[in-house]
C-alpha cells in the first residue's frame, strides 16, 4: 500500500515559519554578513505576512470563503 502523508494548512504554515526562523538563527549565530541577516529577516517577515493573510482570509483548500 502506498503511504501518503496529508499535510494540513497549519502544518505547512508551521514548516514555512520554522525553516525561515532556522535560517535567521543560523545567519545570526554564524556571524554572516549584514546582507544575509537582512535577507533572513525579510524572509521571516514575508512568511509571517503570508501565513497571516492566508489564514485570516481563508485562502486555502477547496472551500475558500470570501
Amino acid at each position: 500500500m502506498l503511504y501518503t502523508r496529508i499535510y494540513t494548512k497549519e502544518r505547512i504554515c508551521r514548516y514555512l515559519l520554522a525553516t525561515a526562523f532556522w535560517h535567521l538563527l543560523l545567519s545570526i549565530r554564524d556571524k554572516r554578513r549584514w546582507t544575509v541577516k537582512l535577507g533572513a529577516t525579510l524572509l521571516v517577515l514575508a512568511g509571517v505576512t503570508f501565513v497571516w493573510v492566508t489564514l485570516a482570509l481563508h485562502l486555502y483548500g477547496f472551500n475558500m470563503v470570501f
